[in-house]
């Protein structure tokens, strides 16, 4: 062109952002500004699109200065940009500060602001953000309630969950296959795979291989792998190409179930019938899935063979079977080369304290958490979430502030002494620490999930299915201990923990006590 306008610039600028051609538009830029030529706000926020597409944060934040080093047009479209940039960089401060300070926002920007803090672990502020939303008279789009979903998920609110589903459907969003696929995972996450299955037999959803994938990790998560297998199978007869996520789903399917068998078959028939090379994902998944089952020996020679570097994901589950299995020297091994990798993650230290403590190797127990100490690390503390009417709830291990408290140690101890009777010993071997048997008791019954299934009890009706979600792997004794209040209360009691979910009805888990 023999005279370039701004808009000339612009154009080619957002054209080379539009086609993720992120670092073409940021050269072009500079070309810009050595030309010695202006630019606007349209300018702007086609590089800060850009640095959102790559996370590069300190760019936008060098895009940001610009801003008002030039003192350009503050309007809706830039700030929207700025939010989503700090957004997608997972800097939720910097995206809260411009997004309060916005005097006109729109749907897009309220939707930007939802999906930053769903997408970095804020579930429920975003579910608060869009009450705001509401109050304020905004119409959500479709990108605003598929986030909403996420967030229900992550949290396992099933209530809040079919009240987007409803008005999803009221907008007329719920037959894309995307927002379908996400109500097909928030109902599996909420616990209820029934629903879950009723989406996806919809006969007027088109399935593509991510809804089959995503029914298959629902199966998966509840324990159910004989069905992810025949739901595979079915895939296979309609036609359809697995993919690398399908075979992640099935051999975490099969590992939930205890599946060996068929696990080791799928994973040798991923490239040798499909084509697909084994990635760090699928070989962490089988590694968990022989560690789960005790063949710790053949998931470390596994581990050698791996034509990579070994991941943290691999020994993290190969850590976790030795915990499970008291293989103390192979569980060092283990512990060791993931601090050698990250020697800040409080999980390692937790995991490898857990088995020496499971060994009553209290002084090694003391020496790791002196380390933790040394080091400025915490362990995670426990809590269990349950849903009461429209409000969620939360409990954490220990607790003894809440405004129920009195009634819910009443309702324990008589809970205590039933299950006595019907033979319930307490487990203290649970307890990782070196105290008395007295003690150890004590602290088992103010486990969160104790304490939010008592809370249960005491505001829901009499024979309704009490919900709980768990942040941490359900220990042995709260397990045996839930399966005989399930019994004694005549209650279905749904545990989703950090691994997977429990239905827990008449003394029997669908875990089958595999978990």
């Amino acid at each position: 062109m023999p005279a370039k306008t701004l808009v000339s610039w612009n154009v080619i600028m957002s054209g080379y952002v539009q086609n993720c051609l992120v670092y073409e538009a940021f050269d072009l830029f500079q070309k810009l500004v050595l030309t010695g030529g202006g630019f606007d706000s349209g300018t702007i926020i086609s590089l800060l699109q850009s640095c959102a597409q790559v996370a590069d944060l300190d760019s936008g934040k060098v895009l940001h200065g610009y801003i008002f080093r030039k003192g350009l047009n503050i309007n809706v479209i830039l700030c929207t940009a700025l939010v989503d940039l700090y957004s997608k960089c997972g800097a939720l401060k910097e995206a809260t500060f411009v997004f309060d300070r916005m005097k006109n926002r729109n749907v897009i920007t309220w939707t930007a602001m939802l999906v930053g803090l769903a997408q970095n672990g804020h579930a429920e502020d975003a579910i608060r953000l869009f009450g705001k939303m509401q109050e304020e008279g905004v119409t959500a789009n479709s990108t605003t309630l598929v986030s909403l979903v996420h967030s229900c998920a992550h949290l396992g609110s099933l209530k809040k969950g079919r009240s987007v589903h409803a008005r999803l459907l009221r907008y007329g969003y719920a037959f894309d296959v995307v927002n379908r696929t996400a109500l097909i995972d928030m109902y599996a996450k909420c616990g209820n795979i029934n629903y879950a299955e009723r989406v996806f037999e919809d006969v007027s959803l088109f399935k593509d291989v991510i809804s089959w994938n995503s029914m298959i990790t629902g199966y998966g998560m509840h324990g159910q792998g004989h069905k992810a297998l025949d739901l595979y199978c079915r895939m296979l007869e309609e036609g359809l190409k697995p993919n690398k996520t399908t075979f992640v789903s099935l051999l975490s399917a099969c590992s939930h179930s205890g599946l060996v068998d068929q696990g080791r078959s799928l994973f040798l028939s991923m490239e040798s019938d499909h084509n697909i090379r084994a990635n760090e994902k699928h070989y962490a998944c089988y590694v968990d899935l022989l560690s789960r089952a005790g063949h710790i020996k053949e998931a470390e020679v596994l581990i050698k063979q791996m034509p990579f570097q070994s991941s943290r994901e691999v020994f993290e589950a190969l850590l976790n079977g030795c915990r499970m299995h008291k293989n103390i020297d192979i569980g060092i091994k283990a512990a060791d080369y993931l601090l050698s990798l990250d020697a800040t993650n409080p999980g390692i230290y937790i995991m490898l304290s857990n088995i020496y403590a499971e060994a009553r190797r209290w002084d090694a127990v003391d020496h790791i958490r002196g380390l933790m100490r040394g080091r400025g690390l915490k362990k995670t503390p426990g809590y269990s979430l349950i849903e009461v009417g429209k409000q969620l709830h939360a409990f954490f291990a220990g607790e003894d502030s809440h405004p129920n408290s009195v009634e819910i140690d009443r309702i324990l101890e008589n809970l205590k002494s039933e299950l006595e009777a019907l033979g319930y010993v307490p487990d203290t071997s649970c307890v990782l620490r070196d105290v008395d048997e007295a003690m150890k008791i004590k602290s088992l019954w103010r486990h969160s999930e104790r304490l939010a299934i008592a809370f249960g009890l005491l505001h829901t009706p009499a024979g309704s299915l009490i919900r709980i979600s768990k942040n941490l792997r359900v220990c042995g004794d709260c397990h045996t201990v839930t399966k005989y209040i399930s019994k004694v209360v005549k209650r279905e009691i749904i545990v989703r923990d950090a691994n997977r979910f429990h239905h827990f009805v008449d003394g029997k888990c669908s875990c089958s006590d595999y978990w």
